[in-house]
């Protein structure tokens, strides 16, 4: 019996999915059909390796969820703030997989670096959260990191919070 894999990561796809649910990877006409006993090679008789991204695209698999907004920022206000910084630690490393950033700063060291540098280091993560923003959007020549700065500096970070969360939202829309 033949199943339909994504070409990508090897992941078993139903025959009218558009991404792979695994990888992100666009699903075409010519998606892996293998024999369900030879799992571990794509149709061309490549080997792959589950969860791989060698088309630039990272592996999601669940590690990246829609968040709503408004209930993000209730959340935060009725916390009084603790909700936000689990926020800002899972919008951190949320981009980081989206933009396949094995290596970046993680987002439980980003407060941790805030902290140790007594708010200096959010100036750094503000532009950086702006500048990822633009590259999840396919901005490569955009400003947003400058305007994150500034939303920053004049105190309303979690401006910069909703409108990461919503890019990552907008990105999580056109994977699945």
């Amino acid at each position: 019996m033949a199943m339909k894999y994504c070409p990508n990561c090897g992941n078993q796809i139903e025959s009218n999915t558009k991404f792979c649910p695994n990888c992100g990877t666009q699903i075409g006409d010519a998606a892996a059909v293998v024999p369900s006993n030879n799992n571990n090679y794509n149709d061309a008789g490549t080997q792959f390796t589950a969860g791989s991204a060698s088309n630039g695209k990272p592996p999601i698999d669940g590690r990246v969820k829609k968040r709503g907004i408004v209930s993000a920022i209730i959340f935060s206000l009725i916390t009084c703030g603790l909700y936000l910084i689990y926020w800002i630690i899972k919008i951190t490393n949320e981009m980081n997989i989206l933009l396949d950033r094995k290596n970046a700063t993680g987002g439980l060291m980003t407060i941790v670096f805030t902290l140790l540098t007594c708010g200096l280091y959010g100036f750094y993560w503000a532009y950086k959260l702006g500048d990822n923003v633009d590259l999840l959007k396919g901005n490569r020549s955009g400003n947003t990191g400058i305007l994150f700065l500034v939303v920053y500096i004049f105190g309303f970070g979690i401006i910069n919070v909703v409108l990461a969360q919503d890019a990552i939202n907008d990105k999580l829309d056109g994977i699945y």
